[in-house]
């Protein structure tokens, strides 16, 4: 449907939500690797786990464990590894927990090297997915310092090597940086980490501390309500650590027969906007969100694209009512 036809006009869509400011939490999820493998949904705050679903069918993972999980905007991925085998991208319905699709991961380019077989890291910026791995063509290596992104088809074009070890890593939308994890058994310590996807790919040491008899099994950030949000698989817990200083700010403990690894926060959808309107994530609902959405709207960024034919939520490639019937419902239910 066009605007014009819609009979829309910029200006007769400014909203003001006067004194409107509520927090914008995303949702964390986890893969239990069982078996069998299920899609869990936890409580930060709590470590209350809610089930999903098992991930179907069982035989698109090829007996292999997780290793990362990230969203793409709604859409979740997970990377499964089974060393020596090759690695799989795998999507997956985060409503229902089924198999969407599983593709094996290979690096491109002249000359590429073999099928990626060692990976750990998994993150998403506003360019698409980004994978931490080992180059399997160089021996004696096993840390995953090479960042690349996962192009169609599974091809990882490799994009910055660096000295670092991704054990695991997200994105952070509102610094525009990755916040990453490297977990030393061998020093016995955590350190966290920020990393520029931007030439010349800087980055800065957030914190770096022992392991305790509380923090010692950390492979996996991900960004809840401005924290750094972990699972540990040592001590059974999930973490939330200061973003700025990387300080344990809370903790709390998970059931102890779940095998868990991996996390990815899902993104609230509505959390579009900054103060003054500038079109980034803050966590916070206000009228910034309201103004960020109807310039992606009238921009026809695929971000504005959140309802489909009778104001259900999902894409549909359609820039119209519904994508603004879902909108306001999310904001005000607080995503």
């Amino acid at each position: 449907m066009s605007l014009m036809r819609c009979g829309l006009s910029r200006w007769a869509l400014i909203v003001t939500v006067a004194g409107l400011c509520a927090p914008a939490p995303a949702q964390l999820y986890s893969i239990d690797n069982g078996p069998p493998h299920r899609l869990l949904r936890i409580d930060v705050q709590t470590g209350a786990v809610v089930v999903v679903g098992p991930l179907t069918p069982a035989t698109a993972l090829n007996g292999q464990a997780v290793q990362d999980m990230e969203f793409l905007g709604t859409r979740l991925f997970a990377t499964f590894s089974a060393h020596p085998g090759p690695a799989q991208l795998v999507e997956i319905d985060s409503s229902s927990g089924a198999v969407l699709s599983a593709t094996t991961l290979a690096l491109g380019g002249a000359g590429g090297d073999p099928l990626i077989n060692a990976v750990e890291g998994l993150a998403a910026d506003q360019s698409g997915l980004v994978l931490a791995f080992w180059r399997p063509t160089l021996p004696n290596v096993s840390t995953s310092g090479v960042l690349g992104r996962i192009g169609a088809g599974g091809v990882v074009t490799p994009l910055v090597t660096t000295s670092s070890d991704f054990d695991g890593m997200c994105f952070d939308a509102a610094s525009g940086v990755m916040v990453a994890v490297d977990r030393e058994p061998g020093d016995a310590t955590l350190e966290l980490y920020t990393q520029s996807l931007t030439p010349p790919y800087p980055g800065q040491r957030i914190a770096i501390a022992p392991f305790t008899a509380t923090v010692n099994g950390v492979d996996e950030p991900s960004i809840v309500g401005g924290r750094i949000v972990a699972l540990d698989s040592v001590t059974r817990r999930v973490h939330r650590f200061d973003r700025q200083t990387g300080a344990l700010v809370g903790s709390a403990p998970l059931n102890p027969s779940l095998s868990l690894y991996s996390s990815a926060a899902r993104p609230c959808l509505c959390d579009l906007g900054s103060q003054g309107g500038v079109p980034q994530a803050d966590g916070q609902l206000d009228n910034n969100d309201f103004i960020a959405f109807i310039d992606h709207f009238f921009a026809q960024d695929t971000r504005a694209d959140l309802g489909r034919t009778g104001g259900e939520q999902g894409t549909d490639g359609q820039f119209d009512n519904n994508d603004f019937i879902v909108f306001i419902d999310l904001f005000f239910e607080g995503c």
